[in-house]
């Protein structure tokens, strides 16, 4: 009998939507969306977020560790159906990792790359898919060589050529906190894994990679909130409903 249950369940949540539709009045519009406000119109606000970036394939008698990594920028979004809704986030991003030598983790060297990213994605409910896409504005070097030597950092061009082009797969979630009138705010939690490297001349990491084939792809886990305002105008209109006539 229990294949049976989830075909009956169906039948039962099918059943319910057609009586609900039947009991309606005709003339009464019926709002698909609910009691949602901002959520169900095109709105725009801002988004931060931070969180932890690594790669995970260090080379040769180094070990890896994360590192913080941050987002800021410009949000929006628009329900498509009451269940999915597209959004696309411009904004600045930084990333990168760590690496130690093996047996003494006071000899250690970072690299950290800026990008401007442009992320498409869709929400299906609260479950979130899109691509965020990062154009390298720069990066820096920093390592120490000892616990008894001074830091020091390396600045890389703007311009620079051998930054890679971030393309990163993402899965999370947007979920919202508030809805009103005015705006809404949602708690945003994304995983994501950059396709490729971080940078194509073996000079901005340590020795080791001009030797080895290594992956500087960096992983990524971010947790952070969005707060966009709704537009009036653009809310979803209530359809009329249809109700079972005579």
């Amino acid at each position: 009998m229990r294949h049976h249950l989830l075909p009956c369940l169906l039948m039962l949540v099918v059943a319910a939507s057609q009586l609900r539709a039947q009991a309606a009045d005709p003339d009464e519009p019926m709002d698909e969306y609910g009691d949602r406000l901002s959520t169900k119109m095109l709105s725009v606000g801002l988004g931060v977020a931070g969180g932890v970036t690594m790669s995970l394939d260090p080379p040769t008698n180094w070990k890896v560790k994360p590192v913080l990594g941050w987002n800021a920028g410009l949000h929006a979004s628009y329900p498509l159906t009451p269940i999915v809704k597209a959004g696309l986030n411009l904004g600045i991003e930084n990333r990168g990792t760590k690496y130690h030598w093996h047996d003494d983790s006071r000899l250690w060297e970072i690299r950290q790359v800026n990008y401007f990213t442009i992320n498409p994605g869709f929400m299906f409910d609260a479950l979130y898919l899109g691509m965020n896409i990062g154009l390298p504005m720069g990066g820096k070097r920093s390592w120490q060589t000892s616990a008894e030597d001074r830091e020091r950092t390396a600045e890389i061009d703007a311009d620079a050529d051998s930054l890679v082009v971030m393309l990163e797969p993402q899965l999370g979630a947007v979920v919202p906190l508030m809805d009103e009138e005015v705006g809404w705010l949602g708690l945003t939690v994304m995983a994501g894994y950059n396709l490729s490297n971080l940078s194509d001349n073996n000079d901005f990491l340590p020795a080791e990679y001009r030797t080895q084939e290594r992956s500087t792809a960096t992983p990524s886990f971010m947790l952070g909130v969005t707060w966009q305002f709704g537009i009036p105008g653009t809310e979803k209109t209530p359809i009329t409903a249809t109700g079972g006539g005579e």
